[in-house]
């Protein structure tokens, strides 16, 4: 390895990027490592102090005047990074991505927090009340590929499928800085990837040591992975019981890719396992033709009809549905599926003005950087992996939402995330009950999807709206 043998030779670095990457992992890098400056092709950099190491940024042509030096690339997008590469091949200055480092000094890094965890969150009271919902996380994991690439897809509006590479810290050291004492008891956490969920090979480590710390997990996914879905379904029953899937029912694509029995199957398949599932279907205008097709094919073989969503154009501020059909006409189609989910998104199209308390009962999380913000849109404040020793600093929203309207109605308003608002249950959302009396959701799983944080937290819902909130302050 390039900067292993640059490290036992003492060589001096420069990193290459000075952009959020950078932000990003500097403080995963070993503090004794010799860093000289940073460059980057954008000019406007040059002269900065940047990071909480304070290092210089400066022109990439100050490389040719040293010698025996490593650099660092800080860059992510594949294309910046063959271009960075082949300059300083031109140079003849030896170089390695920069999560080399981080992965070099990952062990090292984690060993310290953990230790420090255990002489303070560890002495800790378990909390009471393992059965009781104290916070819902979505969590954003880090990987944009994905075998369907839906044109509705919001990866595909702002970017791309290609992966990126990342380093993200061990599940044991997630399980700490997610633990039930810190987060004051149980929490039902959701994963979700910009592409693929489960292409997320780190994901099922880092699942299973949450459901060993107690917690209810969801995944959401196109169920198409039968090797990654088949590690889940080899956990004992009793993780099984507290693990969910949310199966993205992509008719279209899979029918085009004679994928349907393939999906059908593993669906199937995780629901006999004892697992929760929910099949969602995206509601395409080209899919209005072959309704009576897709309804025959979902009672045929999952027993009901699936739940709809709705696909929005989040590459625009006021995020508008994806249709070409007005609000009614629109309504009218997609109701004949008698979905909750989709009558719940639909009559919560407006802005909310009520006290909202996502910060603290739900805040969505990056997986990689383990930076937290009250909702999607809203900026982040707090990064829960700096010291997982600490407590979580929970900043509510208040009444400062700057959202059109809550883009995940569905969840956080049917989970009580807005006190004032009762529209029905999260469990009424995903469950379906199937021709032969079935349900969808298993009674573990149905006991969590059925509460209300805010009902969990009383004093804390009742105190809050007379309290500044930190987003509107």
């Amino acid at each position: 390895m390039v900067y292993q043998k640059a490290v036992e030779n003492k060589k001096k670095f420069v990193i290459w990027g000075c952009g959020n990457y950078l932000n990003l992992v500097i403080d995963r890098l070993s503090p004794d490592i010799d860093i000289l400056f940073a460059c980057d092709n954008n000019d406007k950099k040059w002269g900065l102090t940047i990071t909480e190491r304070k290092i210089k940024c400066v022109s990439p042509d100050q490389l040719r005047q040293l010698e025996d030096i490593v650099v660092l690339i800080a860059v992510q997008d594949k294309h910046a990074i063959r271009e960075i590469e082949e300059e300083l091949e031109g140079l003849h200055i030896p170089y390695c991505h920069i999560n080399e480092a981080v992965k070099a000094y990952r062990t090292i890094y984690e060993n310290a927090q953990i230790e420090k965890y255990e002489s303070t969150m560890g002495r800790l009271r378990e909390p009471e009340g393992r059965d009781l919902l104290k916070c819902f996380i979505s969590v954003s994991v880090p990987v944009q590929a994905c075998q369907l690439k839906c044109t509705y897809c919001y990866i595909g509006q702002t970017g791309g499928f290609e992966n990126i590479d990342v380093v993200l810290p061990s599940a044991e050291f997630i399980r700490k800085a997610l633990s039930r004492k810190r987060l004051g008891g149980t929490a039902l956490i959701n994963f979700c990837g910009a592409g693929e969920t489960l292409l997320c090979r780190e994901l099922f480590h880092i699942v299973q040591e949450l459901l060993e710390e107690g917690h209810y997990i969801s995944i959401i996914t196109n169920a198409l992975l039968s090797g990654e879905i088949d590690r889940y379904l080899r956990l004992s029953i009793e993780l099984r019981k507290r693990l969910f899937f949310k199966c993205s029912f992509h008719y279209r694509q899979l029918k085009e890719r004679n994928l349907l029995e393939a999906y059908s199957r593993n669906v199937n398949q995780i629901w006999k396992s004892g697992a929760s599932i929910s099949v969602e279907l995206v509601p395409e205008d080209e899919l209005v033709p072959q309704i009576p097709e897709i309804s025959k094919f979902c009672m045929e073989h999952f027993g009901a009809l699936p739940h709809i969503t709705v696909a929005r154009d989040e590459s625009q501020t006021e995020m508008p549905i994806i249709t070409e059909y007005d609000e009614e006409e629109y309504k009218n189609i997609w109701g004949q599926f008698m979905s909750p989910m989709f009558e719940l998104k639909m009559n919560q199209m407006k802005k909310r003005t009520e006290y909202c308390t996502a910060g603290k009962n739900t805040f969505l999380f990056s997986l990689e950087s383990g930076r937290i913000s009250p909702c999607p849109g809203e900026k982040d404040y707090f990064n829960i992996y700096e010291d997982i020793s600490q407590n979580i600093p929970y900043r509510e929203i208040g009444f400062a939402c700057s959202s059109p309207y809550c883009r995940n109605a569905h969840a956080y308003l049917a989970l009580g995330i807005v006190k004032k608002v009762n529209c029905g249950t999260y469990l009424q959302v995903r469950d379906r009950l199937t021709g032969k009396g079935e349900n969808w959701v298993n009674p573990e799983m149905a006991t969590i999807f059925a509460q209300r944080i805010c009902d969990n937290q009383e004093g804390d819902c009742e105190n809050s709206e007379q309290a500044n909130s930190f987003f509107s302050g």
